[in-house]
């Protein structure tokens, strides 16, 4: 499946968006925030080149569900360098 590209701040939206609708946990995770994604020149698990550093404040129980939604997003998501 081909990439889209995007910006940071749409990339963050795209993940922002999955958490607050995910009823996974008991909907437990929904104000969970979606960090800014910055470029990498290093290729991920994907080959995209974006990363996001650190989830801090995570709601407790709430990283793996954060972790596969941006794996999810970096399959789908190409950084657009500025």
């Amino acid at each position: 499946m081909p990439v889209r590209m995007a910006t940071a701040a749409e990339i963050q939206a795209e993940i922002q968006r999955r958490i607050r609708e995910s009823d996974a946990l008991d909907g437990d995770c929904k104000d969970s925030k979606a960090l800014t994604p910055r470029w990498s020149d290093v290729s991920n698990v994907h080959g995209t080149h974006w990363t996001i550093d650190v989830i801090p404040g995570l709601i407790p129980g709430c990283q793996e569900f954060i972790e596969n939604i941006v794996l999810e997003v970096m399959a789908e998501y190409e950084l657009k360098r500025l």
